[in-house]
Order: C-alpha cells, then structure tokens, then sequence
C-alpha cells in the first residue's frame, strides 16, 4: 500500500503569498555566506540542509489523499488537491478511458468536494468511479456544480459514475482492500475511514473535536485507530485553540499523539492544517508534539509526520515476518508477508522466542496478519499450528488470508483449528469485544450485567453477571475467539442438547446467542470451585480432604440422568466439574472437534487428551460407555495422583488406544481390590467390556468404603446431599436427640443411649447418620457377631485395634499412660509397637477382671480428653458377657469423659435370661443413660424414602402398595426397590423412573423369599461364592475369600462387582474386609443351604483358614472351633474350642470360657478311648 498527500489544508485552499516566499528566500540567502555559489552540488546540498519551513512548503491545497494498491486507485476527499491528481491520472489508464477510481467522502464540507468539478478523469468517457460515502452525497455534489456556481452540470461528466451508500460501521473489501468506517464528531457529522491490505494499514481521520477525553467516551475511536501503519489525523489546532474554540470542529497534534500512543500507531500525520498558519507555524506545532510525546513515553516507537502536499508512504514491509505489541499490552500483531516456507519459519520461530522473553506470563492475544501472506507451505503451517497450541494467551486468530493460503490450510484438515477473520479490524474489533465483557457493569445484550471474571480456559472465558430482568446470578461463558465458525456453530448445536437437560446434578443452560462476533452461553451460576481446583489444593496440602465417592456419585447421577435423555457429555474431565454444596457437571456435549475424525491424524490440536476413549480417538460415535471412560480416568487420577497415560498428546492418544493403564494398586496400594477392579472395568479399551450405564456403576461405588484420595489435604468439603447412602427419613426427632448427646458428650459431660429396634428398622442407619456430622472428634466402631466364634471382648478389641491405626505412636504412649500393659492383653498388636512393655503384676481372679475393665476405661478417658469420641457398639444382642461387663463398667464411669457410647440390639430377640437382660437393668439407674426405640415409618416416612431412592415424585397407588407390603421396614422397602428395578417393572427412560401399571406388581410377603429372588438372578459363579461368603459369617477378609473360592483373583472380582452393584455386600473399613450388606441377607442364604452342604462348605474353609494362618491360629481359633464344629470334625472342633476356652479364662471372661468348655465337651463321645480328651478338659 502506498500513500500520497495531494492536499493537507483545511476549510479553505490557501497557497503561498509572494511575501511568504520572499520571507524564505531571504532566510535562505541569510544563512549562505560559506557556501560556494560556484559550485552546483554545494548550493544543493545547502538547501537541502535547510529547515523544512524554508526549503519547502506544507501546501495549500485542501484535504485529497491517494492510496494504490495492487493497481487499484483509491482518493479519499477531494478537496483542491485531487485536481492534480486527475491530471497526473490522466497520463494513464484515465486519460485512455480504462480507469477505475474508488473515491471516498469523508463528508460534504466544501473543502472536502470542492475539487472534484476539476477532476479530469471525470470528463473521461469508459472511466468508471465509484463514490463511497455514508452521507447521501450525489444532491450535494450536483447542487455545487449548478449553472449559478459551475459551468458544467454532474450531469454533463462523461464518466460513469456509481455512488455506493455506506452505513456506519459497516465493512466491506474492494479487492484485497478492506475498508471500515467510524463516526466522528463533527458538525454535520464526519466519517474516518480504515484500510487494510497485505499487512498494512492506513487511517484517514480528518476533521474530529473531541470534546470529552475520559477513556469512556474515546475507546471507539482508539479500537478503530489501533495497530495502524499510518494515523492521518486532523491537527488543525493548537492545543489551546482546540479547546477555546468549542464546537468548530477540529483537533489538535497533542491529542493526536494520545491517541497515536493508546493505540500503537506507527506513524502520525499531522492533517487538515489551519489556512492561517505559516509553514514555520505547522513545523512548530510538529516540535511541540514530539516533545510532549517524549515526555509520555521513554522511548516513543511513534512517528510523528507533517502531512505535506507530495508526502510518500510505501506500507510495503521489509521483513517477512515482524510483530508489534499494542500500547493495551492486551494484543500482539505478527505480520507475515510474501511466502511463509521453511526459510521464513526459523525467523519466525527465532523472533517469537526473543519476545517470548519480554512478555508477561499471562500472554496477550495474538492476532496473525497474513494478508501480505502470498504462498503458504507445510512448514508454515506447521508453525502455525505449534504457535496455536503453545501460545498461553486468551485467544489466537488469523486474519486477511487469500484464498490460495485458505485452501492450503483447508486442504490440511486444519481450517476448523483456527478462527479466522476478513481483515485485521474485524480481528481486532472481536477481540476487543471480548475484553470489553471483562469489565464490571458491561451489558451484554442489553440485559446481562457482567460482575466478574470466573475463570479462562483454551474454551473461553466464564464470567459472572446477573440477568437484570429476571434478578438472578448466571454464568457467561464467552467462546474463545480462538474458534472458527464451523466450531461455533457446532458448539451452537450441541448447546442446544445441553438446554433440554434439567437435573439437580447438571448446570442448566438458560441462553445461547451471538453478539458482536462473540458466541457465549447463558447457564446457572455456581457458587463454588471445579474439582480440578479442590484437587490441586488438596494435592498441596492446603485444601480440605475431598469426599470423593461422593462427589463420583453425583457425577454419576447427572450422567445416568443425561444418557437416559439421550445426551452424551463427550467432555467430561474435573474442570468441568462444579462443587459447591452439591456437585454439577458443566459444559454438556461442547466439544469443537467434529465427530468422525481419528484424533491420531490431529494430535497437535488437543488440548486434553488425558480424558478421551479410544472410540473417540479412532473418531467413532460416541455413547454413554465414552463418558463412563473418562470418568475411569478421573477415578484413577483422585486415587493415585496422575492419570493412567501421560506424555506429549500423540502419546497420551496411542497409549489410550493400545497400552493397558498401570493397576493403580501399584501406585497407591491403600486401594481396594474391588475399587481397583471397578476402575480398570471402565478403562478397558473396548467399550462393550465397560460398564454398561452410569447407575451400574453408581451401585458398586456406594457400596465400597472411602479409599483416601492420594495427597490430600486435612479438612473434609461438605456435601449437602451425600450419595453414598439413601437419605434417612422418618428420624429426625431422634436425630435431634442423639446430636443433643454428642454435644454434652463434647463439653465433657458422658452419654450413653442403647437404640432397640427390630431387624431392618434402621438401627445402624440412624447411628452412621450421626456419625456423618461429626466434625471434630473420633467415630469408633465395635461389632459383635452372631457366629459362635466370637472372641471375648471383639467389639473393643476392635475398637482398640481403630485407634491404634489411626493414632501416631508417641500420642498412642501418652494415651495409654500406665494401662498400656493391660490394654495390650486385649489388643495384642501394641506388643508389636511397644516391645518393652512391663508384665503385669499377678492378681487374684477378680482383681485381674477389675484391673482390666478399669485399665481400659482409665485408657478411654485419657484418649477422650483430647478429642472426643463416639462410641458405637452394634448388635450388642449378639455380644457375649465380658463385653456387656466391660461396657456396663465404661457406663459407671463415663459421666466426665468427652465419650459418647451408641448401642444398637434387637429387643425382641431378648429371653429374659439374655446377658443384655441384665445390662439393661442396671444401666437404668445412671442419669447418663437413655433408651430409644426405634419403630417402623409411617405411609409418609416409606413415601420419603421412596422419594430419596428414586429422586422424583412416585405415584401415590405405589407408595401405598408397598407401605402395605413392607408394613414400613426400612430393610423390606430397600429390598423391594430393588427388586422392581431389576425385574423392570420400573425403568429410567428419559431422564425419569417411569412405573409399569400396579396390576403387575407381585411382591413376595416375605423378605426372606425376596433375597432369594433377588439371589437367583446372579449368575451361578456369583450364587457359589455368594454361598462360600455366608458360610464364612456376616464380615470376611478378601485375601480369606479368595483362598476359600479357589478361583482365578479376576474371576472372583467380577463376582464381587455383581454382588456390590446388587447391594448383597459391602467393603468394610479400608477396603480390606468385605460384610454383607445387612445381616438378614447374610442369616437368609446361610439358612437355604441344606445341613450337608453347610457341613462341607465349613470344612472347606476351616481347612482353607488353617492353611492361611498356620503360623498364627490362636489369632482365629474361634472361627475354626466354629467352622469345624458345623462340619461335624470332633477332632478339631474339641481342640479349638479348649483353646478358646483358655483364651477366655485369660482374659478372665469366664462365662465365655464356660461356653466353650461346655462346647469342647459336647463334641467328645461318651466312650473310653477317648477318657484322655475328657481328661483334658476337666484339668484344662
């Protein structure tokens, strides 16, 4: 683009006086004493040297520029000045009647048309020019050329003249020439005008008075003047003219150069001088700036000109490749020119390193010009490519690309990596619009207030704003002026998936539009952090622990949600992830790269790929199996603290389509057999192998006990709605009751409360629900079994053996102060850690039980004074006597412990003879002490219940139904939800649990025949190992199972896996152990099998356990007494039980060791070979 000043006075034509020109010749000859006279080149080079005000002259014509480009002649105004430029055109395709002239009208002032009558190409006949002007200018251009003030008519010009109406703002191209327009204030109003073309751009700004010079009212004119080559602006004015002389029109140089600087112009021309100054007075004027515009800025990269009559610019650059930060520090301009190969790309790459350096970490945009931009070549591209993906600021675009480079890249399978834009102007015009939304108070569509800046990311911005019309928080996301329009409108489709979604789980969509270039989302706003964010705290150590099975089921809600609407997310990863007090998933189904296309071909272009299924990766649909992998990835990652594949992106694609992910027990071993299967099911490679729907993998999860995330944090984030488990209903009154204990119990004040209930009516529910609000003190559990193997004192052995574990061993020292010996006679394990404990000293039989039950209660209170504790003791109806004594005399002593004891026991299984009879009795007379009962639900705590499971409103027949079929047991109605869910009598369609007709409802009228419905679904491998488990008891250890199954580990997984997504089992604590999930499926399989089959199961694993622990079997005699006295082996079943027998009697447990005894005797036969074991037993 090349530039030429034909007239630069303003309002009126004014050409040198004969005094002017004598004032300069005597300044000339004044200072030419030394000079030899003689000598031509002496005299030239002279007045060459002279001042610019003396040698030469501004001119006196008014306002007419010339622009040519690519052999097209573009005039803007013509004023005095375009009368020779018409006579220079002439001597060219004008004076043959071949010229095309493109002339634009900044406005209809005289001395901006005053010329044209004379302009010669106009009386040319074959010239075509075309007139471009936002006012209506063809009356105004006829009425000056009427017979009163002109010869000649418009009418009588020869050539063909077309007048092209603009509108303001409007942007269109001529060519490669692209051409924009802005207001400016004016009298009559003026129009300054843009022009871009292979990487240069010139900006005509004549004839403006800026009356207010806040940043508000003069950041339009400083969006459309930036990045400019050239800015010809109207200088007419001093400063002090232009702001005395109010309303007449025009600028001044100083506010030129605020602008120049603002915007990052290359070079000012000073424009539209006043007709009544001289030529020195214009040079003066052009000091004055320079000077105040050093005092702005050290070091000015601006030009500051006098537009003077014959002043040439050639915009043609010299360097293929250069770059330019505007003065916003907001964007960067890279301008690349001619042919972008090989040779270019090392400059480029050598250039952006150098400015890398200099640049902030928090990278401008990048705005790639290439309209100078002749031939593209891989290597271009492939630089352009890298840059995209590597440059770290808010948005990447291309602009001003020919059609040959566009089908390059087109051709490359790469046109929808970038966003493109016509011209530089629109380029930066989107862009700006995007940063205007960053700023507090902006409305976008006249109706959202922007508040904040939430997050960025490659996808965008999230902005926080509120609907002024509805009065509610949302949340903007603004795409990524990155994208291009095939992706945008790809988002746009998707979007509109993503507004039929309407779930507690899922972030609602509310709006999706386009304003300004900028496409953007309306959606719900949440309060809180994405889980990628809570991850990275908790990794350092500085966020709070995460309850992250939780936080997986609600993720898996709003997918089983969403896929039953038909809706695949395709995106899911923890940044968009959303947890406040509840956990919603984001960003359903955006995904920018078009389904179908194999990733491997592209990996430069994803930005994530740690989360993608190969199915994805191979570019086949995706389905719900797709989601369900990426949230096996997830898994993997809060588990271990790294995704399964890790590397540049074509490594992490090939490793997910064909290298098998490292068992993640590797890396963090504290993780569950049946965790570690579940994780590597979802992350098998095909996706048939998966699960197959969201809620399957729900079931198993709720089912598994918490495995710490790897790194985290102390703390835990509150859910308001836990999933692991059904909401308790029907309680709160006593959930009152037992929260009012606890904080008694906390202040130092001791409670006890023993909760009666029958089977299945939520005892144990109402007691974990308690211990779920615990926030600061040590939730411990005892259980007592009903197998009659039970070791004396099991539930605080087990309690003893919880502290241990979780208490550091010099605290465990301070704790156990002097009862360290005696507690260690229950808790053998402390012998392990604390070698050199002292023997106690020999007591009598009643002292010795005194000195125990005392040693662990003065342990207990010494443990409570730090924090407290919440003691819970279930299934006390099963718990032999020694544990009732020990706990009756915990109850005696507790009034000032920081403890609060919770037991659980069914009443109606009481004989009056019963050993919890007398507990019962005495416990009475203890203020400390209270009593709950716990009954069935009401028809409205089963329609709560009903409510929670399902998550919807069920219809009222059914709730009724059931209510009359369950009587309101909590258990019963749990196992007949199931129930109906897997014959499908009730399905997920739609997002909705739709229920079959009532007529087809038919329930067993006992429970015990719906676990055995329930049973006979699982395959026949399941049913063995379900049967093996309850031979075993209610709890067993996974590494007992697997020896006792005799089966291939994986096998036995995917056994477990059916029996935990079926809710038959559960994990215990720490995943080590597995139980049933209640004890009434346990007691109903265990009594379907017939006395042979029980008989062989039992010898099979008392003989399976004494090969485990032959080294340790005092540790299990209790079990093998058991298991060999139900499998009718007299030999073993007498020697186990002598030895629990003793056991007892050492612990002084006496009554145990009497039932024990007794046992052992029953198993000896009344004949004389064997008067040696009777022998025994009577001595033992």
């Amino acid at each position: 683009m090349k530039i030429k000043i034909w007239g630069t006075r303003g309002s009126i034509p004014s050409p040198l006086t004969a005094q002017a020109i004598r004032e300069k010749l005597i300044a000339a000859v004044q200072g030419a004493k030394e000079v030899n006279h003689d000598d031509p080149m002496a005299v030239r080079a002279y007045v060459d040297g002279l001042p610019a005000f003396i040698n030469s002259t501004v001119g006196g014509n008014t306002s007419c520029i010339e622009l040519r480009v690519d052999n097209q002649i573009v005039i803007v105004d013509a004023g005095s000045g375009i009368r020779a430029l018409g006579q220079e055109l002439m001597a060219g395709t004008c004076g043959r009647g071949q010229g095309v002239i493109h002339l634009f009208l900044s406005h209809t002032h005289w001395d901006h048309i005053q010329g044209f009558p004379f302009f010669a190409p106009a009386f040319v006949r074959g010239n075509r020019i075309n007139i471009y002007s936002v006012h209506d200018v063809a009356p105004t251009l006829a009425m000056q050329m009427k017979p009163a003030t002109f010869p000649i008519s418009l009418d009588f010009l020869a050539a063909s003249i077309q007048f092209v109406r603009l509108t303001e703002g409007q942007k269109f191209s001529i060519g490669n020439i692209h051409v924009s327009n802005i207001s400016l204030p004016h009298p009559g109003q003026n129009y300054a005008y843009r022009f871009e073309h292979g990487g240069g751009v010139c900006v005509y700004a004549s004839d403006a008075e800026y009356k207010r010079l806040d940043e508000a009212h003069l950041q339009p004119y400083i969006r459309f003047f930036a990045g400019a080559d050239v800015l010809i602006f109207d200088s007419q004015f001093t400063l002090r003219d232009a702001l005395l002389k109010e309303d007449w029109g025009h600028s001044s140089p100083m506010i030129g150069a605020d602008f120049a600087r603002q915007a990052g112009v290359r070079r000012l021309v000073l424009f539209h001088h006043d007709p009544l100054n001289s030529d020195q007075d214009i040079h003066k004027m052009l000091e004055e700036t320079v000077a105040y515009m050093a005092e702005q800025v050290a070091d000015p990269t601006c030009e500051i000109l006098i537009g003077s009559e014959g002043l040439e610019i050639d915009l043609a650059p010299n360097l293929p490749c250069s770059l330019r930060r505007l003065p916003d520090d907001k964007t960067i301009i890279l301008r690349l020119v001619g042919d972008l190969d090989e040779r270019v790309v090392t400059d480029l790459e050598q250039q952006l390193a150098e400015f890398a350096s200099e640049v902030p970490a928090a990278r401008p945009n990048l705005v790639v010009d290439m309209e100078g931009t002749t031939r593209l070549s891989i290597a271009g591209l492939r630089a352009l490519i890298d840059l995209r993906r590597h440059w770290g600021g808010d948005a990447l675009v291309l602009c001003g690309l020919s059609s040959h480079v566009r089908r390059v890249i087109e051709l490359a399978n790469y046109l929808d990596f970038f966003a493109i834009y016509p011209s530089l102007q629109a380029a930066l015009t989107a862009l700006e619009a995007r940063e205007m939304l960053r700023l507090p108070g902006q409305l976008l569509k006249e109706r959202y207030r922007i508040e904040a800046k939430v997050g960025e990311s490659e996808k965008g911005i999230v902005l926080h704003a509120t609907d002024t019309r509805l009065e509610r928080p949302v949340a903007i996301k603004v795409l990524s002026s990155s994208y291009n329009q095939l992706a945008t409108e790809r988002f746009m489709v998707q979007a509109q998936q993503m507004a039929r979604l309407n779930a507690p789980n899922v972030v609602a969509l509310y709006d999706c539009d386009e304003e300004k270039g900028l496409v953007y989302l309306v959606m719900e706003y949440v309060d809180g952090k994405t889980l990628r964010q809570l991850m990275d705290e908790a990794e350092g150590g500085q966020g709070a622990a995460l309850p992250i099975l939780d936080i997986a089921i609600h993720i898996l809600h709003a997918l089983e949600y969403a896929h039953s609407r038909g809706v695949v997310h395709g995106n899911l990863r923890p940044e968009n992830v959303l947890i406040a007090d509840t956990v919603k998933l984001s960003d359903f189904g955006l995904r920018w790269i078009e389904q179908g296309r194999r990733l491997t071909e592209i990996p430069m272009l994803i930005h994530h790929p740690g989360y993608l299924a190969p199915e994805q990766i191979r570019g086949e649909p995706v389905e719900s199996r797709t989601d369900l992998y990426a949230f096996g990835v997830m898994l993997y990652e809060f588990f271990t603290g790294r995704r399964p594949f890790e590397g540049d992106p074509a490594q992490v694609l090939d490793q997910h389509l064909h290298q098998p992910p490292l068992p993640p027990r590797q890396i963090n071993p504290d993780l569950s057999r049946s965790l570690e299967f579940l994780i590597m099911k979802l992350l098998t490679k095909e996706p048939e192998q998966r699960y197959a729907t969201a809620t399957q993998v729900a079931q198993v999860l709720a089912r598994l006990e918490h495995t710490p995330m790897a790194g985290q944090g102390e703390g835990s984030v509150e859910l308001a709605t836990p999933q692991r488990r059904v909401r308790l209903v029907g309680r709160d009154g006593q959930l009152r009751r037992l929260s009012k204990l606890w904080e008694m119990a906390r202040v130092g004040q001791g409670q006890m409360v023993l909760i009666a209930g029958e089977a299945g009516v939520g005892k144990t529910r109402l007691a974990e629900e308690l211990a779920s609000h615990i926030e600061d003190g040590i939730v411990l559990v005892g259980t007592s079994s009903e197998s009659e193997g039970n070791v004396p004192y099991q539930p605080f052995i087990e309690v003893g053996r919880a502290y241990l574990e979780r208490t550091p061993l010099l605290d465990l020292r301070d704790k156990l102060g002097d009862s360290a010996s005696v507690v260690a006679t229950l808790v053998s394990e402390l012998h392990d850690l604390m070698p050199s404990l002292p023997p106690l000293v020999p007591l009598n039989t009643e002292h010795e039980r005194l000195r125990l039950m005392h040693g662990f209660t003065q342990f207990v209170a010494r443990a409570t004074t730090g924090e407290p504790w919440l003691l819970f003791l279930d299934d006390l109806h099963w718990a032999d006597p020694a544990s009732l004594q020990l706990l009756h005399y915990l109850a005696r002593n507790l009034s000032s412990m920081r403890l609060l004891i919770v037991g659980t026991y069914r009443d109606v299984e009481l004989e009056l003879d019963h050993p919890l009879q007398e507990l019962l009795r005495g416990l009475a007379r203890y203020p400390a002490y209270q009593h709950m009962e716990l009954n069935r639900l009401d028809r409205d705590g089963v329609s709560q219940l009903l409510q929670s499971m399902w998550r919807q409103e069920v219809p009222d027949e059914w709730i009724s139904a059931i209510y009359q079929r369950t009587g309101g047991n909590p258990f019963y109605v749990e196992e007949v939800v199931k129930e109906l869910m897997e014959e499908g009598i009730i399905t997920l369609r739609d997002g909705r649990w739709h229920f079959a007709p009532l007529v087809e409802l038919k329930l067993p009228q006992r429970v015990r025949d719906l676990v055995l419905r329930r049973v006979g679904r699982l395959t026949p491998v399941t049913q063995d190992v379900l049967r093996l488990a309850a031979v075993m008891g209610q709890s067993f250890s996974f590494a007992d199972l697997l020896a006792v199954v005799d089966q291939p580990e994986e096998r036995l997984l995917e056994s477990l896996d059916e029996l935990l997504e079926r809710d038959m089992i559960r994990e215990g604590e720490g995943g080590a152990t597995l139980g049933f999930s209640h004890v009434e499926i346990h007691q109903v399989i265990y009594e379907e099998l017939n006395l042979l089959r029980r008989r062989v199961l039992h010898r099979r694993v008392g003989n399976t356990l004494e090969q485990i622990y032959a080294e340790r079997l005092d540790t299990i005699a209790g079990q093998l007494a058991h298991h060999f006295f139900q499998a009718g082996d007299q030999e073993k079943s007498f020697a186990y039980s002598l030895q629990m027998a003793k056991q007892a009697r050492s612990l002084h447990a006496f009554q145990s060791a009497l039932s024990w005894y007794t046992r052992a005797a029953s198993v000896v036969p009344d004949d004389e070979s064997y008067l040696a074991r009777r022998v025994e037993l009577y001595e033992g």
